[in-house]
């Protein structure tokens, strides 16, 4: 295919560029910075340089391509509402017109399960949405139900893929950020850590995302997608603190408490205009939480999903990534000195 990729720079984005090129598929990407591709275009990808509110460089970055994964998006538990609503909810909307003037053969939208509004029984694909008024939940479900509505508006041939917990190599949140956390002993878990993260792991979400671009019934479908094991944020923590050398996690908050405290830090980070995140946010005390063992029977009847790299793997695969030099670069762990080699011996005179 001819795929136009938006928020390759990033870890879903990035991966996605990169089995789309091991496939023999034609692959741009738009980029608000070309500098920032340097790799993927090392690998074969092509840059059309624009942004998400410049409508003139979306058309030309859609020039010639038959199929959009539109995976860019502010995904992060506190930064300003209006940046959320620029690129969540504005971005989305402007990218979903682009492509339908331009008459793509298929538009698939990154969403995500946090458009559920975190209930506290999980649902399936049909499962009522809710705006529980946290910046990326809102913005999320209201980008989303935006480019559905262009959709039924245009006859833009729309996929939904609404990942859980999107984690392995190069994932910056649940990766590089949580060792950090677990390396200074800051990391905590909500209600003992044994409620199910929705966790997928990135090439399996990816596996799901060409299938979804590819086959015929995936036009106008809703798919949630996480891995079928159920792992829990326990399992996950202690699989990546045992992994890396570092302490488990021994602070466990109940979940009430845990909000409260979250609702108090977001209070005074607000107030105090501070330029940092809370300590404490109601929105990572939700996905910690909460239950996301949401249902993917739809994904894998239409799409034929399965978890193709089982969760050890793919925590190898993580740990790999965290222990190379790209990665304790990105965890700020200085990388041991190489011990000199020794010199040559010098000639000698007969």
């Amino acid at each position: 295919m001819r795929a136009l990729v938006t928020g390759a720079t990033g870890f879903m984005g990035g991966r996605l560029t990169e089995r789309l090129l091991e496939r023999g598929d034609s692959v741009r990407i738009l980029a608000r910075r070309p500098e920032a591709a340097t790799r993927l275009v090392a690998l074969g990808a092509t840059v059309a340089q624009g942004d998400l509110t410049d409508v003139a460089s979306l058309e030309r970055a859609l020039a010639d391509v038959d199929v959009v994964f539109h995976c860019a998006g502010l995904s992060a538990d506190w930064a300003p509402r209006a940046e959320f609503e620029r690129v969540n909810v504005d971005g989305a909307i402007a990218m979903a017109r682009a492509a339908a003037h331009s008459k793509v053969s298929r538009f698939v939208h990154v969403s995500s399960t946090d458009v559920y509004g975190y209930p506290v029984v999980p649902c399936g694909d049909d499962g009522p949405t809710l705006d529980v008024g946290l910046p990326y939940n809102s913005s999320k479900l209201r980008g989303e139900l935006g480019v559905r509505a262009v959709a039924a508006e245009t006859g833009l041939s729309l996929t939904v893929i609404r990942p859980g917990t999107v984690w392995g190599p190069r994932a910056k949140d649940w990766g590089v950020e949580m060792s950090k956390l677990l390396a200074t002993k800051d990391m905590m878990v909500v209600a003992g850590g044994h409620v199910s993260g929705g966790l997928v792991f990135i090439d399996n979400l990816v596996d799901a995302m060409v299938e979804a671009a590819t086959r015929d019934e995936a036009k106008g479908r809703i798919y949630t997608v996480r891995d079928e094991s159920k792992d829990t944020w326990r399992a996950y923590l202690d699989a990546l603190a045992d992994g890396l050398k570092l302490p488990r996690v021994s602070l466990s908050l109940p979940l009430w408490f845990a909000l409260a405290l979250g609702a108090v830090s977001e209070f005074f980070w607000k107030l105090l205009r501070a330029k940092s995140r809370p300590l404490v946010t109601r929105h990572a005390v939700y996905v910690l939480g909460r239950d996301q063992s949401y249902g993917i029977a739809r994904a894998v009847a239409e799409l034929g999903f399965t978890s193709r790299v089982s969760f050890a793997e793919g925590m190898q695969q993580t740990i790999a990534w965290l222990e190379s030099p790209e990665g304790r670069a990105a965890r700020g762990v200085k990388l041991s000195p190489q011990p000199e080699a020794p010199a040559p011996p010098s000639p000698r005179r007969s």
